[in-house]
C-alpha cells in the first residue's frame, strides 16, 4: 500500500494542473510573463535567489565543482587522467595464435613454472 494518498491529494493535483493549463491555454500566463520581463523580472530573480540558497542547491554545487571531470574550474569535461596516473595499456591475457605458452605472468596449470608477478589479494591464512 502506498503513502503517497496520504502525503498527496491527487484530485487536487489534478485540479492544480488543469487551472494551470487553462492559464496557458487563455494566455494569461504569457501576459504575466511578458509582465514580469517588462519590469525587470523582480518576482523571478528574487525567486531564483532565493532556491539558490537552498541547502539541496548548496551542497550540489559543492558537489559539481569538486567532480573529477571538470577540467580546472571550467565546467567543460576532461575525462583524461592526469599524465602521472595513466593506466598503461590492457595487455592481451588470450593466447595468441600459435602461441603454446600463456603470459608469463600467469601461473600454469597446475601451478608449476614460473610463479605470478602480482602479490595475493588473499592474507597468507586463506591461501
Amino acid at each position: 500500500m502506498s503513502p503517497a494518498p496520504r502525503v498527496i491529494d491527487h484530485e487536487q493535483v489534478k485540479a492544480n494542473m488543469r487551472a494551470v493549463l487553462s492559464d496557458i491555454q487563455d494566455g494569461s500566463f504569457a501576459g504575466r510573463w511578458i509582465a514580469e520581463n517588462k519590469n525587470g523580472r523582480t518576482f523571478f530573480n528574487s525567486k531564483r535567489a532565493m532556491l539558490a540558497k537552498h541547502p539541496l542547491e548548496t551542497v550540489g554545487s559543492y558537489l559539481r565543482d569538486n567532480m573529477l571531470w571538470k577540467n580546472n574550474g571550467t565546467g567543460d569535461a576532461d575525462l583524461t587522467p592526469p599524465p602521472s596516473k595513466q593506466t598503461p595499456p590492457a595487455q592481451n591475457l588470450s593466447r595468441r595464435a600459435g602461441s603454446a605458452r600463456p603470459p608469463a605472468f600467469l601461473p600454469r596449470a597446475g601451478g608449476e613454472g614460473r610463479p605470478s608477478k602480482r602479490p595475493s589479494p588473499l592474507p597468507p591464512a586463506w591461501k
